[in-house]
């Protein structure tokens, strides 16, 4: 029964872990992306999730309504604005079935 009941708890306090990130963390590209997409281990609540990417200024970069994939654990963001060379942070709060999370990286075009 205690074994059950650890399990039971674990389970329940595990969060979403990040699978892929697209462009990777970290990453130096030569082109803009046209979108960005973070895969977690969990289906999303889209409607209730948010995100952002900010430039190298530190002011937000236009972006359309966030999206998700057929299997709902994708959080996708489509970029609308102009990114130029720098330094951006994505940054973003999904919801799940069980949990909100926060989270961000960066990556940096360099033509």
């Amino acid at each position: 029964m205690a074994v059950t009941g650890l399990l039971a708890a674990t389970a329940v306090m595990a969060h979403p872990q990040i699978i892929t990130r697209s462009p990777a963390a970290g990453a130096v590209l030569k082109a803009a992306p046209q979108e960005v997409k973070v895969v977690f281990s969990e289906e999303l609540e889209i409607l209730l999730s948010n995100a952002k990417i900010e430039g190298p200024d530190g002011k937000l970069i236009a972006t359309g309504p966030l999206a998700t994939d057929k299997t709902r654990t994708a959080l996708i963001i489509p970029i609308k604005g102009r990114l130029k060379a720098g330094v951006y942070t994505v940054s973003w709060t999904i919801a799940t079935e069980e949990h909100d999370m926060p989270g961000r990286y960066r990556f940096e075009i360099k033509p």
